[in-house]
């Protein structure tokens, strides 16, 4: 099991480090990007493998993959509260196919 462990995250440092360096340059790192949000999903399992190895070194790399999550998407984890300033606000989004 502890195995899994390291193969998660280095599968996760992999891919960060291509993300990295090329972005969506390639087309399969295109396909790759899209599933991102997914291949955080193990995460918490990961750490829990690695508190229950008793292993200091696996439980500090296991929080590797959610550290990144966190920098990849802590705007979007946040809530934004609307500033109410007296005036109404109409925003408008269309999506023109033609």
């Amino acid at each position: 099991m502890l195995g899994l462990v390291l193969i998660y995250v280095t599968l996760i440092l992999t891919w960060f480090g291509l993300w990295l360096r090329v972005g969506d340059g390639i087309w399969w790192m295109t396909l790759l990007n899209r599933i991102v949000p997914q291949m955080f999903a193990p995460a918490p399992l990961v750490i829990l493998l690695a508190v229950f190895g008793r292993q200091r070194r696996l439980i500090a790399v296991s929080f590797i993959p959610p550290l990144i999550f966190g920098m990849l998407f802590w705007p979007y984890l946040i809530p934004r509260f609307a500033q109410i300033n007296g005036k109404p606000d109409l925003r408008v989004m269309t999506y023109n196919v033609l």
